[in-house]
């Protein structure tokens, strides 16, 4: 795909820092109308009204940058999401990290990547994937460095990727290319740090003893996908693990032979209630309770991860970045 006009990247960019500017003036705007109310109205606090003004106001003022606050500071907390799974083909149980949606951005680049390693080294999993949409806007040169820190982690264990729309510039459902296409330098960085991206191919792997196959299956709105080729050389009983970006993938009719789908997209919805489903829902015909979860009534199964960074608001609530542990078995 051809580049962009700038003004075209700084459109898409524009949500990254909207939330933080609004965020940090409200905050700041708060704290001085407290004060200001505290110190003029808090002499004499004998009338009520006084009391009000100069006591309970700056209170509640106060408070309500808990929220502003708690949405802001979400995104950088990290959760390991233990997940049992029984697919009946292991006798010994594999640890599989499943992660995605890095979309690395201003803000949420190396320094966040630097912990979720520190997280894999104390974890020590068998086998580490990666589920797509490494960037948000297109510009991978820009985030060269920040794809070094995946040299760390594929240092732990042996790690594969596949791509999603972000990586490709495809912006939605109907294929529109909000941005370019940057996939072969995110293929090309992810690959000179020891991460194997596939791309509609299969890899038969041994771990503990179990071999099993990983199917890596490419963005699902992609035109030229072959999911065909991606279970072509599969012939027997073994364990196959399928990984999409998309979980719309599991619906397509090469992914009836897979035991188990692991896919994002979602963003687990990013913002939550608790004891509620996503209440944003992302453009896809997974349905939306199950986003951010392990589904075992289905064919394949399927576990659908929050994912690890954000699109639009940089924003989340009850639904912290996701290192999803896998206990396969």
């Amino acid at each position: 795909m051809g580049s962009i006009p700038t003004i075209g990247i700084l459109k898409n960019m524009w949500t990254f820092y909207f939330f933080e500017i609004i965020s940090l003036s409200y905050i700041l705007a708060v704290v001085t109308v407290a004060i200001f109310l505290a110190k003029t109205n808090g002499r004499h606090l004998i009338r009520r009204r006084r009391l009000i003004r100069g006591v309970v106001l700056p209170l509640i003022l106060i408070l309500s940058i808990i929220p502003v606050l708690y949405v802001k500071i979400a995104p950088y907390q990290i959760r390991v999401h233990q997940q049992n799974i029984n697919t009946g083909k292991l006798t010994n149980e594999i640890k599989i990290a499943l992660m995605s949606d890095t979309h690395f951005r201003p803000l949420k680049r190396a320094a966040f990547m630097e912990k979720v390693a520190e997280h894999l080294e104390q974890i020590k999993p068998n086998l580490i994937l990666f589920a797509g949409d490494f960037l948000f806007y297109n510009n991978a040169e820009k985030y060269r460095q920040d794809f070094d820190t995946f040299k760390k982690i594929s240092a732990i264990a042996p790690t594969y990727a596949v791509l999603g729309n972000h990586d490709y510039g495809i912006g939605n459902k109907s294929r529109s290319m909000r941005y370019k296409d940057d996939s072969k330098k995110i293929k090309k960085y992810l690959e000179e740090n020891g991460v194997r991206v596939l791309i509609d191919e299969s890899v038969k792997l041994e771990i503990s003893g179990q071999k099993f196959w990983l199917i890596g299956f490419d963005e699902f709105w992609k035109e030229e996908k072959n999911p065909a080729q991606a279970i072509a050389n599969i012939n027997d009983t073994l364990l196959k693990i399928g990984l999409s970006h998309n979980p719309d993938t599991s619906y397509l009719p090469e992914a009836k032979i897979i035991d188990l789908m692991l896919s994002a997209h979602t963003h687990g919805g990013q913002i939550r209630l608790p004891g509620k489903d996503a209440l944003v829902g992302a453009e896809t015909d997974f349905p939306r309770e199950f986003y951010g979860r392990f589904i075992d009534k289905t064919i394949p199964k399927m576990f659908n991860t929050s994912g690890l960074g954000e699109s639009g608001f940089a924003i989340r609530a009850f639904n912290p970045p996701e290192i999803a542990i896998l206990n396969v078995r």
